[in-house]
């Protein structure tokens, strides 16, 4: 006597194909019973996610049109492999053996492995960076209102922290806000502003990146004094009294930075907040990842009036 294993042949559905790889690429081909294929496309997404589109984030400089240019090869990517998925499942023949593990929640179990492993990868790379956004125009004309941050926050990056760096830190006055300014002092220096023109150790600082206003306007407040007075030691320390332009010779003490805006007329910086411990220091912002005039003439400014000159360069 013979027998004969017959296999129960189930045809496959194509929109089903399209959901399984848009929830796990290549998944749609595995459905469909080409295994070989799915496991290419599932590496050309892999390839594209870690190998290119998160490595431009941060660190090549690549120019305004990097991120684009990454964002369309994703996109063309997961393209790629949603409308193969889809031809796959049409191909004949249309019909494929029921396998052992053509089953729903093996699928399912797929997925979530899938985004499980997904996560597991991507956080050594989420503890290296955070995004921010630039609510205020204190550091114009480098970083506009509306601009959207990559910044890398891995603690190490305190100890490469040289006059000029950007840095994000906690303010010393309010635990509760993040400001974006630049270091001009590090520990050790000695600063001293006359007239809006910073000197560092008996040297004037060519600022090329700053904006300052037309006019004579000066102002001073009593916090300028108290955060600066026991770091002054110019003469008479008694008399002393700074204010927006004109303050120091201030001494930067150990582990500390003196951090100013580039708008240096409409900053909260070191001059009304005193030195920032370097503990403070949260990271480096790198890249733009995204920017918009929030006073666009056009309704829903984020995207009416997208800076696309300005999505994707570095922050130096």
């Amino acid at each position: 006597m013979s027998f004969r294993l017959h296999l129960m042949c189930v045809r496959r559905t194509p929109w089903i194909a399209s959901l399984l790889s848009l929830l796990l690429p290549g998944l749609g081909h595995l459905y469909s019973g080409y295994a070989a294929a799915a496991g290419l496309r599932y590496l050309a997404y892999l390839g594209m996610t870690f190998l290119l589109f998160y490595p431009l984030l941060l660190w090549f400089p690549l120019g305004p049109v990097s991120l684009p240019v990454a964002l369309a090869l994703f996109i063309a990517t997961y393209a790629w492999v949603i409308v193969g998925s889809t031809r796959a499942a049409t191909r004949p023949p249309a019909e494929h053996p029921l396998r052992t593990f053509d089953r729903w929640y093996v699928y399912a179990g797929m997925i979530v492995a899938s985004w499980g492993a997904g996560e597991i990868a991507v956080s050594p790379l989420r503890a290296r960076i955070e995004a921010f956004r630039i609510p205020s125009g204190s550091m114009e004309p480098t970083l506009l209102v509306g601009d959207f941050l990559w910044a890398e926050k891995d603690t190490s990056a305190r100890n490469v922290i040289t006059h000029g760096s950007i840095v994000i830190s906690t303010s010393p006055v309010e635990p509760a806000v993040v400001t974006v300014k630049r270091v001009v002092g590090v520990a050790g220096d000695t600063l001293l502003m006359i007239r809006n023109t910073l000197y560092r150790n008996a040297k004037q600082v060519d600022e090329l990146y700053i904006r300052i206003e037309a006019g004579n306007n000066d102002p001073s407040a009593p916090e300028m004094l108290a955060a600066q007075r026991s770091h002054y030691i110019g003469p008479h320390p008694e008399n002393y009294q700074p204010s927006a332009r004109n303050w120091g010779p201030l001494l930067v003490p150990p582990d500390s930075l003196f951090l100013l805006g580039d708008n240096r007329d409409n900053a909260f910086d070191s001059r009304y907040t005193g030195m920032v411990a370097t503990s403070l220091v949260r990271g480096q912002p790198r890249r733009i990842y995204f920017s918009y005039d929030k006073y666009g003439s056009l309704p829903f400014p984020p995207l009416t009036a997208i800076r696309w000159e300005r999505i994707g360069t570095l922050v130096q």
